[in-house]
């Protein structure tokens, strides 16, 4: 029975402006105060690039950043994955995660306070400022188990 832990998050704030280095020195401070390094992540997910306050939001110049900071060469940094989206997934990948939770499956650490708001208030609606906090769980978990695994523990069938 997979069993899933939302242990922390880091979150740049809707008016905060993208400075990628040290959004990347944040994430890596987060993983030092739960005593994780770079290297004990085994997937890294991100969204799309997408324009943001502060400028383009790209993985690619976030894998630099990574690579810079860790004083290593682009190919010693993990590729950061792009989840597969299409019609339907935010309420597949939320029904996934309702299931996780109602099954007791899943745990959330106080912390983690914009993806419990993201729990508590999102209803669907694509432009809800609560549900990045929510992609960016939905992202890591789905990417984590094969897909017929999740439409089982759904409920559904899959296609």
């Amino acid at each position: 029975r997979p069993e899933v832990c939302v242990w922390d998050e880091e979150v740049a704030g809707k008016d905060e402006t993208w400075d990628m280095e040290e959004f990347v020195a944040r994430i890596l401070a987060m993983l030092a105060r739960n005593g994780l390094h770079y290297d004990n992540v085994d997937q890294w997910v991100g969204d799309r690039s997408a324009q943001g306050k502060g400028g383009k939001v790209s993985n690619r110049d976030m894998r630099a950043h990574f690579a810079a900071a860790l004083t290593r060469t682009w190919s010693q940094v993990r590729n950061i994955d792009i989840p597969r989206k299409g019609a339907g997934s935010v309420p597949y990948g939320c029904g996934v995660l309702n299931s996780l939770f109602r099954r007791g499956c899943a745990w959330v650490h106080p912390r983690c306070k914009s993806f419990i708001k993201f729990a508590e208030h999102f209803v669907g609606d694509p432009k809800q400022l609560e549900k990045d906090a929510g992609d960016s769980a939905r992202y890591a978990i789905l990417g984590l188990v094969n897909e017929s695994a999740w439409y089982l523990l759904a409920g559904r069938k899959a296609t």
